[in-house]
């Protein structure tokens, strides 16, 4: 059982106080006063979790797979001499902006 669940059951059903539960549980006021109000706005459904942090899976890469491949292809076939590059190591951001502009 989550920890949340448990600790809005001690204040619902055992009628513990909130400093109490803080206590057993070694959570702050405010997560506390947000899984009871999840509780009471949503019952137990509100208490699960949700995945909200992040970017949605479905645009994880601003890049199209074609251009990732070019990419791998790129880096793992040439040097930064090879390629006339002002450098003699690579650094991600600058080679890889330059061969994007070229797609």
């Amino acid at each position: 059982m989550l920890i949340r669940k448990q600790a809005v059951a001690c204040i619902v059903e055992k009628k513990m106080s909130w400093k109490e539960v803080m206590e057993i549980f070694s959570i702050g006021r405010s997560s506390l006063g947000k899984w009871l109000k999840e509780y009471r706005l949503h019952g137990e459904d509100g208490l699960n979790i949700k995945n909200k942090v992040g970017r949605p899976p479905q645009t994880i890469s601003k890049l199209k797979p074609c251009q990732c491949a070019n990419i791998v292809r790129i880096i793992t076939d040439n040097n930064p001499q090879q390629l006339k590059f002002p450098f003699a190591l690579w650094t991600i951001k600058e080679p890889l902006k330059n061969q994007l502009s070229n797609l």
